[in-house]
């Protein structure tokens, strides 16, 4: 496998208590067309310090529909998505 596109967010923790993520159309359409060559990184910033990244792989499902440019996500969704793979690679 090849990684070819890493998409990397980063969230500033402690503005929002329902933070979100945007992503856009074309990274989803990335991320479908070639979900092995596609991570979606997202950093969580805390006093300006980054912490460690969370890595999701294929994390979208369906393309967007029609006229929609970017779709926002809600960041503990992702997360608690990303520590399940995460907990599944390391139990094997």
């Amino acid at each position: 496998m090849r990684l070819e596109d890493l998409k990397v967010n980063s969230v500033v923790l402690g503005i929002l208590p329902n933070s979100i993520v945007t992503v856009t159309k074309n990274e989803i359409l990335t991320n479908l067309n070639r979900p092995d060559a596609f991570i979606l990184a997202i950093v969580s910033v805390v006093s300006g310090v980054a912490e460690t990244p969370a890595y999701l792989r294929q994390p979208f499902t369906q393309e967007p529909e029609f006229g929609i440019a970017s779709v926002s996500f809600k960041l503990a969704e992702l997360l608690e998505k990303a520590a399940a793979q995460q907990a599944k690679i390391q139990n094997g």
